[in-house]
């Protein structure tokens, strides 16, 4: 007698004990933890933390006892956890293999996405959420067996099933889930469950869950509701992702004779698949649903393949709908409420449905009443930055841009001061909001300079382009117009000039940078020399005394830079007295900037040029150039008193008279009149008469 009752007595001690284990920390938080080393698995700490989410909410059943004001909160790290309990209620807590399931419980909230290693360990912390490749974060796995296989895989990875209070799930990635029990039912808190819904999440019978932070992935139902099944409950989805799911009806949701209100805010619906009804969205409910910020992208089915609704008002408030097959949105026996929203998909307004539209664009709707845009003017590529590979943000420059009604999105409960878009941006940019789930970003352009050097051109002048300075200025979505303060320079800018290099997105933002203009002159002075002469040495001394080329006219210099100071040179150098013979002369001419140009000539000094009735006083007068072409120079060297000089050609015949009086040191006669030959030129004066040969080229 006393043997047989010792092993009642001995297990319920036990079980008891084990129970006792399980104790929340303080907040009434149950810490959970995959990769836990060591520690007593009590939950009330990180270090304590319970190995399996599994056991913590099977805890969490069997205590049932919390409250809407203290509800139990599960911290779960980050890992992946496979349901190891059936939610039936006549096996509760037992493993039921492919019934297997997280069952949400009445007043308890699961936060995921905590990674205590690494000092992610409260929820004001950045968690690893939002990850749409599936590979990190908090992931609940349906996948129960052969990996690959779906057959063997959990007909729900999550359920929600009756009144579950303010039941919450934040921070996972539900995936693999494979609901194909067709005809098979599972009694769950007092409800018949069907096994081919809601591969993902099994949301049924009042209960109102609150889910955020959500990748509802790769899960399929071979009847309705891939992602999600939502049945005669009113639940709230946000910040998520629902993506590559599939089903019959509503790949990524199904939402079916509901009469609460259902609200999708923040929500991404992208690559779901359904081969009946609602690529994204299925909903044939007598109650409203409304979406807040949502996005529906290339998702499939041949009917409604964005959003299929029959017998549902819907709201549409800043929703982005495009890319999806050509099935596109399809209402019947509804009426849908669009404000700030973009249709870019086929619209298939059905009996029964109708809808309104303000600060909208709907593709082919050329409609402008209410603040709409006519969407008959435009293209994809001039609303979304890459529509062709999914992306359908905004380009800074797209006619919805700050196109939006800031009214409307507030009177819809939004908060423009703090709302972020879909993408996580603020929600409000510009003076009024966007259309479409994203707002532009209203990004700066970014000026790039680059330092130029510009040479002056032949007439002293040089234009530069603003792409002459532009070091590879950029902008993410816009073209750009470039413009520059100064852009032509002459000699006075010989050097450096400091330029701006303004740049202009198409919004009108604008940036600045400055580039250093080195302004060069790299011409040469032009210099032409005279031709080659033959003088006289002057009488007395038998030398010939160099005079100054260029002052006399014989040479001449211009320059591209006329105003700036020429530096002259010749050799040999004025004033040097020259012996009978041939000479080279070499003139030079440098500007300011250092260029050169030199040329030549041959000077020839003979001493025949003097006659025997000369007087000495008058030996020191001069006769150049000889030969001469245009101009025939005197010098007058002692400043005597001469009267006239008289040109006669070898047959005596006077053939020019210039009057000398008052000829002071030097002075130019021309002589371009006379025909090329030999003259004997006279200079009379009060000392007497001297005479010279002049050659006439």
């Amino acid at each position: 007698m006393k043997r047989t009752l010792l092993f009642p007595i001995v297990c319920c001690i036990t079980f008891l004990s084990l129970q006792a284990q399980i104790t929340p920390g303080s907040g009434n938080i149950l810490y959970v933890n995959k990769s836990v080393s060591g520690g007593t698995g009590s939950g009330n700490s990180w270090a304590n933390a319970i190995p399996e989410l599994a056991d913590a909410l099977k805890y969490a059943k069997q205590q049932d006892n919390y409250t809407a004001g203290n509800p139990l909160k599960l911290y779960v790290a980050v890992g992946t956890y496979q349901p190891m309990y059936t939610p039936a209620t006549a096996n509760f807590g037992n493993n039921g293999g492919r019934n297997n399931s997280f069952l949400m419980v009445n007043n308890v909230q699961l936060y995921g996405g905590f990674d205590p290693a690494n000092g992610i360990v409260n929820l004001s912390d950045d968690r690893i959420v939002l990850d749409e490749s599936a590979n990190t974060g908090s992931i609940l796995d349906g996948n129960l067996g052969v990996v690959g296989t779906q057959t063997d895989n959990t007909f729900h990875v999550v359920m929600a099933v009756g009144d579950v209070g303010v039941a919450r799930l934040d921070g996972f990635t539900v995936m693999n889930g494979y609901a194909d029990g067709y005809g098979q039912f599972l009694d769950v808190n007092g409800e018949s469950t069907v096994k081919d819904y809601g591969g993902g999440i099994y949301n049924f019978e009042d209960a109102n869950t609150s889910y955020a932070n959500l990748v509802v992935t790769n899960n399929e139902a071979t009847n309705s509701g891939g992602g999600f099944y939502i049945r005669t409950s009113g639940p709230t989805i946000s910040h998520s992702f629902i993506i590559d799911n599939t089903a019959n009806l509503g790949g990524g949701i199904l939402n079916f004779f509901s009469t609460s209100s259902v609200v999708l805010d923040h929500v991404k619906f992208q690559g779901n698949m359904a081969s009946g009804y609602g690529g994204a969205i299925s909903s044939a409910s007598t109650g409203p649903m409304t979406l807040i910020n949502v996005g529906l992208f290339e998702n499939t089915s041949p009917i409604g393949a964005s959003i299929y609704i029959n017998n549902t008002d819907l709201t549409f408030l800043n929703v982005t709908s495009g890319g999806n097959s050509s099935s596109g949105i399809r209402w019947t026996n509804t009426d849908v409420t669009l404000s700030n929203t973009i249709l870019w998909d086929a619209l298939n307004v059905l009996s029964g449905a109708t809808y309104s539209a303000q600060n909208s664009l709907i593709q082919l709707d050329s409609s402008t009443s209410n603040g709409n845009i006519d969407g008959t003017l435009y293209t994809s590529t001039d609303i979304f930055k890459d529509s062709a590979n999914g992306d359908f943000s905004l380009k800074s420059n797209s006619p919805t841009v700050n196109r939006g009604s800031n009214t409307a999105y507030t009177n819809g409960g939004g908060d423009l001061a703090n709302d972020l878009d879909l993408a996580g941006n603020p929600r409000l940019v510009l003076t009024s909001i966007d259309m479409g789930a994203y707002e532009a970003a209203d990004t700066m352009p970014t000026a790039v300079c680059t330092n130029y050097t510009a040479q002056l051109d032949a007439n002293g002048l040089v234009t530069i382009t603003p792409e002459d300075v532009n070091g590879g200025s950029t902008d993410a979505e816009t073209n750009l117009t470039l413009s520059i303060d100064i852009d032509t320079f002459d000699c006075d800018t010989l050097g450096d000039t400091m330029v701006t290099l303004t740049v202009e997105d198409e919004t009108g933002n604008i940036d600045t940078c400055t580039a250093t203009i080195t302004v060069e002159d790299t011409m040469a002075p032009q210099l032409s020399c005279p031709s080659d002469q033959n003088v006289d040495a002057d009488s007395g001394n038998d030398t010939y005394m160099v005079p100054d080329f260029f002052d006399t006219g014989m040479a001449t210099v211009t320059d591209n830079c006329s105003a700036t100071t020429i530096t002259r040179s010749q050799t040999p150098e004025v004033g040097a007295a020259l012996e009978e013979g041939n000479y080279t002369v070499t003139l030079t001419a440098m500007d300011a900037s250092g260029n050169t140009d030199t040329c030549d000539f041959q000077l020839t000094v003979t001493s025949t040029l003097g006659l025997a009735d000369l007087t000495p006083n008058l030996n020191t007068i001069t006769l150049y150039p000889i030969p001469t072409k245009n101009v025939l120079n005197i010098r007058n060297p002692q400043n005597l008193q001469l009267n006239r000089l008289v040109i006669y050609d070898l047959n005596g015949r006077r053939v020019q008279t210039t009057n000398l009086e008052g000829l002071g040191t030097e002075q130019s006669i021309p002589v371009n009149e006379l025909q090329s030959a030999v003259y004997v030129v006279r200079i009379i004066s009060r000392e007497g008469i001297l005479t010279k040969r002049l050659v006439k080229d």
